[in-house]
């Protein structure tokens, strides 16, 4: 090996490698602190919808518990048949703009009243999204139970969808309710809800579209390391045979 092709070679080994290690290093820090970027701006995201969402539900806790407490619930020693109840719960689910219905049942399951007037005498055979008993004014014991079928096309309202990006429900068994479509590669974040804990809220993104913007910085930033390379190569030939 002659002496100029070493002397190219020792210029090259003092100044390329330490750039390149030098890139290397900035590059991965730089792809670290946008993965964290994206991976926190979905919780923030998840953050606020399942907020939004736990404080709703407790609205809806609180305000059957005053309904429950009522004066309108004497009506259920006459079996509601001024149906003054039932037009309550028929004003309050219009009022939420509820998918579901309101129900008033006796020990025996029975629907003594209804937003939906049409179930009123029939049993009612599924469980109750939420339930708060109605005491007797009189003796103060539990005299039936105002519960709520609330479905779950009703979290449709704080999810904001897109091909790329949707929420959806996850059950304890692993089922999963409102889901869009399953995205090829996503990146998920979850979040139980505070109300009703056996739920949880997913939020997941195409992988490929959460990371367009650092896969196309990643493009520009390997151009620039070979450029530099280039750069440093012909710098140490031009210097090495001067």
């Amino acid at each position: 090996m002659s002496f100029k092709v070493k002397t190219i070679l020792l210029f090259l080994g003092i100044s390329l490698i330490p750039y390149a290690l030098t890139m290397f290093l900035l590059g991965n820090s730089f792809r670290q602190e946008q993965y964290n970027a994206i991976s926190q701006e979905l919780n923030t995201q998840l953050s606020l919808t399942v907020a939004r969402i736990d404080q709703h539900l407790q609205t809806l806790q609180q305000d059957m518990a005053f309904m429950a407490k009522s004066d309108i619930m004497n009506d259920l020693y006459t079996q509601d048949l001024d149906r003054r109840i039932g037009n309550t719960l028929l004003a309050k689910k219009k009022d939420m703009n509820l998918e579901g219905n309101f129900f008033v049942i006796d020990k025996s399951k029975k629907i003594i009243a209804s937003s939906d007037f049409a179930m009123i005498g029939k049993v009612l055979d599924t469980a109750p999204f939420f339930s708060v008993p109605v005491y007797s004014t009189f003796t103060r014991e539990e005299i039936a139970e105002l519960v709520v079928d609330y479905r779950i096309e009703n979290f449709r309202h704080y999810f904001s969808d897109s091909p790329q990006r949707h929420y959806y429900l996850l059950y304890p068994d692993g089922k999963s309710g409102l889901r869009q479509t399953l995205l090829e590669e996503p990146i998920k974040a979850s979040r139980k809800l505070d109300v009703k804990p056996e739920l949880t809220i997913v939020l997941e993104e195409e992988k490929a579209f959460a990371y367009r913007l650092l896969y196309k910085y990643e493009r520009w930033f390997v151009l620039l390391l070979i450029a530099g390379a280039v750069f440093i190569s012909i710098a140490a030939y031009y210097v090495a045979t001067d």
